[in-house]
Parts: C-alpha cells; sequence; structure tokens
C-alpha cells in the first residue's frame, strides 16, 4: 500500500540472555519500537512491534561490535546509519543489514541508529572489553497503522457565544472539518449549532490524526461482533452520550465492528486526554470525551474487565467529543 518506508526506533531493554559457548559473555537483547513515514504526506506511523539486534564483539586487544537489522518480513535492512557516542566513527549497515564496528577501546558506548527520513534511536550503556565475546539472537521489526478516526467535538453553551476552540495533539493532525487554522472560531448556540465566519453552519467540529504514541488497552471489554449494536448503546449512556450523539457514534463504528467474530474494546480516559488536550475559550463547565480504542479478534481471549468511571452531569456550557482507534497489536492473554 505504501511505497516507502523509514523508520523510527526507540530502544528498550529486554530480561532475555542468549546461552553463549565457553569464554563468552551474556549481552542484553535490547528491542526497538519504531515509526514508519509514508510519503508524499510524511505521516508517522506507529509501531509497537520490536526490532532486535545481534550485538557481538570479537575477542582481541580492543573490543569489536557488529549487528544486523531486520525489516518486519525478516529480510535484512540495509541503508541504516550506525553511530557511536563518544567517537568519531560511523557505519552503515549492509545489503546483509550487517555493520561493524572493529578497535575500540574499553568503556561504555551508547549505539545510534537512523533511517533515510527517520528520527534516531539510542542503544544506551553498551559496554566494551577486549578480549570478550557478546552475542544476542535477531528477531523482527514490523509495521502497522494508527490513526485517530472521526473525533467531533459538540459544543452546547447556555446562551448564544463565541468560541474558539484549539487542538493540543502529540501527532500530526491528517484532516479538519471546518478547516483548522491554529484553531476554529466559531458562534456556538445552545441547540449545538455552530456558525462559523462565514455564517456556514455544522453540528459538530471535525478531526483526524495520527499520534505519536499508541494508546495502551490494558482492560477492556469482549464484544461479539453480533452483539455491538447492544453493547455500544449500553455503554455509550453511561459514559455520557446523548441518544443522537450515540447514534452518530454507531453509524460510524458500526459497519467496522459487527463484521468481526469478536471486538476488544477499551475505553480510553487519562492516556486519551494526555494525548489530546482541548483548550477552549470560554472554558466548558462539562467536558465529556470518549475515546474507544478496539482491535478484532477471531476468537474469545481472557482480559482484566474495563470499570467505567461513573456518568457525567451535564452543567452549564457542556462540550461533547467521541471518537476512536483500531488497534492491530494482536492481544496476548494475560
Amino acid at each position: 500500500m505504501h511505497s516507502k518506508k523509514a523508520i523510527r526506533f526507540l530502544i528498550l531493554p529486554m530480561l532475555f540472555f542468549s546461552s553463549l559457548a565457553h569464554g563468552q559473555e551474556e549481552l542484553p537483547l535490547y528491542s526497538c519500537r519504531s515509526y514508519a513515514m509514508v510519503e508524499p504526506s510524511q505521516i508517522p506511523i506507529l509501531s509497537t512491534e520490536p526490532l532486535w539486534f545481534r550485538l557481538d564483539s570479537v575477542a582481541g586487544l580492543h573490543g569489536s561490535v557488529s549487528g544486523k537489522i531486520l525489516n518486519q518480513n525478516e529480510e535484512a535492512l540495509e541503508g541504516a546509519e550506525i553511530t557511536l557516542e563518544g567517537s568519531s566513527l560511523k557505519a552503515i549497515s549492509n545489503a546483509k543489514g550487517q555493520y561493524t564496528f572493529d578497535s575500540l577501546s574499553d568503556g561504555h558506548y551508547t549505539i545510534h541508529i537512523s533511517h533515510t527520513d527517520g528520527m534516531p534511536c539510542e542503544l544506551p550503556l553498551l559496554v566494551i572489553e577486549k578480549g570478550k565475546h557478546y552475542s544476542a539472537p535477531s528477531a523482527v521489526l514490523s509495521f502497522i497503522e494508527i490513526q485517530t478516526e472521526k473525533p467531533i467535538i459538540y459544543l452546547y453553551p447556555e446562551q448564544k457565544q463565541e468560541v474558539v476552540v484549539e487542538i493540543e495533539y502529540k501527532g500530526i493532525l491528517t484532516h479538519t472539518y471546518p478547516r483548522y487554522n491554529e484553531g476554529w472560531k466559531i458562534t456556538a448556540f445552545p441547540d449545538g449549532t455552530l456558525v462559523d465566519t462565514n455564517n456556514r453552519s455544522y453540528y459538530a467540529l471535525f478531526w483526524e490524526g495520527v499520534p505519536s504514541k499508541a494508546i495502551s488497552t490494558p482492560n477492556g471489554f469482549l464484544v461479539k461482533g453480533s452483539e455491538s449494536i447492544a453493547f455500544l448503546e449500553e455503554k455509550l449512556a453511561l459514559l455520557g452520550l446523548t441518544d443522537k450523539e450515540a447514534n452518530e457514534f454507531i453509524l460510524y463504528w458500526l459497519p467496522r465492528l459487527e463484521v468481526n467474530e469478536y471486538n476488544f474494546i477499551h475505553f480510553a480516559q487519562e492516556e486519551y486526554l494526555d494525548l489530546c488536550d482541548l483548550k477552549v475559550e470560554p472554558k466548558p463547565d462539562t467536558e465529556i470525551r470518549v475515546m474507544m480504542v478496539w482491535e478484532a479478534l477471531e476468537a474469545p481471549l481472557e482480559f482484566e474487565q474495563k470499570i467505567l468511571p461513573p456518568t457525567p452531569i451535564r452543567k452549564g456550557f457542556t462540550l461533547v467529543e467521541w471518537g476512536g482507534s483500531q488497534s492491530k497489536l494482536k492481544k496476548k492473554l494475560l
């Protein structure tokens, strides 16, 4: 689907050690979590699957580090740039995805890895010693697409009110309507009607974007695709949406949910608010924000049940927002 991909990495240490032959030392296996970019839009796409590096040091008077980088198809990734902080050395992964640094003095090094159009990653505190050999197995990097879809914002002031809405989003906005020009300046009416400076009417403000990180889903609900309507009607009412707002939510998401055998559904709260903050002037008295993160499943799985917060009570100037994000992480059994 995408003609070109570039990679961003974030290194995380993993508590795994390989079995080594006599005279070798153990080195932790480090993983890389990544972004990809799609040209020409340059929209980052989040990957939460790891890229593994095998780090080797050849015994001798000096240390030596070599590694291999693979793509999501377990193929060698050519053209990655690797540098060592604390030295002037630089390497480019070859057609086999391999790179090597020779003649390193004893000490601690940080490996920096980057790829075309991507952001660099770091592998911290790599210890190099002469006469030692380090080894850890390789694994696979894979990409997934995550997008914050269809958030729409309703405004219900107690009287006709000029309102300014700004989105502080940790990511990139991809679509907005009406056009978002460093904020929306509109006139809001008690029935929810919104009028822009060109006297055009709207029932809600719309935006979509690609986040800088995925929302975690430690708990949620297992829902049969065929039972999506009943589930959403019940839960959306508990979350504070009116029948009209829930109707619009269900119309958008139902075709995506009910075709699956099962769906894992998580309603994000604090983490979503941290990912996307709304600056509204004047400040609403009540804010109801619903973000559904869901994943299609072929079979039921076990996980912690989500406990929803108390149903909010609408008082005064009320802002309501709903949206969703499809996860493709293949949720595992707890």
